[in-house]
């Protein structure tokens, strides 16, 4: 409670509602017709002399808009707000709360009847659960001094900058490993999120999965389910992460390829008996396209490590990890809820009509493709919100050539996240020298900041 109410109440640089309508009137932002008006009027007015500038001008303004017939008081727009509001309520009633048909609203608990408490926790999973809560702050929560925002990190310094959650899922894909090893059971890795191009630090550890260094994860499977370019409200993001993808599916591709030459090639029959793979099974499911109407889009931030399930604020960008304040809870142990949870998970990628595997697309894409689908996106682009065609040919060949060198951008510094093995651990994670000791870890560090520094606005 004191640490959320310690970040919760944290107010260095935080504008209030007061202050930003003291430098940005909301009257002003929501009359652009009535404003647009006036200010045809009050300039005709000072170019005659009939009005001067500063004062006379500012009341010119003032007068006219609140007299045009387009002016909507503070009164009228809370009530069209208010009438916005209570329609989304109607069709939230009607399409989620009410409806009973599966295509558009489903219990994710399969087995239970939908009621206000079908959402709590078992009794055997309270007994056996434990939670605890997570955050990464945008202040140094050890500092004795006065507390002051800051932002980013640095790429395998995440304690140093209260990157809490991120160092926690990257554990976690670690544990994952290790507990499949030690249990000799399989382990499912769900990362269910609404904005996806992963931090240098969550490739790095992906690529720690695939090349030996948490030992055998053969048992592990990760997938990501998340927005596709149709459904997300970001479409920046979906556009950049498909570069980070095509590297990580042609690097996982590339192992099982070389799996299968060596299998058959370098090994003699009793050897190939004796094989065991170590790299854990990856996929990539997007949603499509919902049948409900336009808008419908994922929204959910949640990880799920075999027996352990996280459940917050942070999403799985690099915005999210370098700039933004997030916190959630982690709940171990609640087997039940996992159980569920997997299989509602698990019915949505088995639905078609509901979801698409991407996996094999990314590994077998090539340059070419990426930069025709970059002309085919923008211009799909342009077409929803450039209704008055600002953006020219020539403005439009900009874009997409901004687009392909930054993608060439990732798409290198990804490749050598992925190909990256020089010990960079959790021990030299702890060491505050900035001495590096070896020329790879350095490149590897400022790759990976460079990175991160690049897309942290997206």
């Amino acid at each position: 409670e004191a640490s959320f109410d310690r970040m919760f109440n944290f107010t260095d640089m935080v504008a209030t509602a007061s202050t930003v309508n003291k430098y940005a009137p909301i009257k002003y932002i929501n009359n652009p017709e009535a404003l647009g008006i006036a200010a045809g009027s009050c300039g005709d007015k000072l170019a005659k002399g009939a009005i001067k500038e500063g004062l006379d001008l500012e009341n010119c303004l003032i007068s006219s808009m609140e007299a045009s017939p387009y002016y909507k008081s503070d009164s009228i727009r809370q009530e069209n707000v208010k009438a916005k509001m209570s329609a989304s309520i109607l069709n939230y009633n009607k399409f989620y709360a009410d409806s009973r048909k599966k295509s558009s609203r489903e219990n994710w608990k399969q087995d239970a009847q939908y009621s206000d408490i079908s959402d709590d926790l078992s009794a055997a999973d309270l007994k056996s659960s434990e939670m605890y809560y997570i955050e990464n702050t945008p202040f140094d929560v050890s500092s004795d001094k006065k507390q002051m925002r800051r932002v980013g990190s640095r790429f395998n310094k995440d304690h140093k900058y209260n990157k809490n959650i991120h160092m926690l899922w990257y554990k976690e894909l670690e544990n994952s490993c290790r507990v499949s090893q030690n249990e000799n059971r399989d382990i499912h890795v769900v990362f269910h999120n609404a904005y996806l191009i992963l931090p240098a630090g969550f490739t790095y550890s992906l690529a720690k999965m695939m090349n030996g260094t948490y030992g055998d994860c053969s048992r592990v499977k990760v997938t990501f389910l998340t927005n596709s370019i149709e459904t997300t409200d970001l479409n920046v993001v979906n556009i950049f992460s498909r570069y980070q993808m095509i590297q990580l599916f042609k690097y996982y591709q590339g192992i099982k390829n070389y799996e299968k030459t060596y299998l058959a090639s370098q090994l003699t029959e009793k050897q190939r008996n004796n094989y065991k793979r170590w790299y854990p099974k990856i996929q990539y499911y997007v949603y499509k396209a919902s049948n409900l109407g336009s808008g419908i889009s994922l929204h959910t931030k949640l990880a799920l490590f075999g027996d352990d399930m996280f459940v917050g604020s942070a999403n799985l960008d690099v915005r999210s990890y370098l700039m933004d304040t997030n916190n959630g809870l982690l709940i171990r142990n609640a087997h039940d809820l996992n159980k569920q949870y997997l299989k509602f998970v698990e019915n949505i990628l088995a639905d078609k009509d509901q979801t698409l595997n991407l996996s094999e697309t990314f590994a077998n894409y090539s340059e070419a493709q990426v930069e025709k689908e970059n002309d085919i996106l923008i211009d799909r682009l342009l077409a929803r919100w450039d209704k008055k065609g600002r953006v020219n040919a020539e403005r439009k060949a900009q874009i997409v050539d901004v687009i392909n060198k930054l993608g060439s951008q990732i798409s290198y510094i990804a490749y050598n996240l992925l190909t990256y093995k020089g010990g960079e651990d959790y021990v030299d994670m702890f060491n505050e020298s900035e001495e590096y000791d070896s020329e790879t870890k350095f490149r590897l560090r400022k790759m990976s900041n460079e990175y991160n520094d690049l897309f942290k606005t997206l």
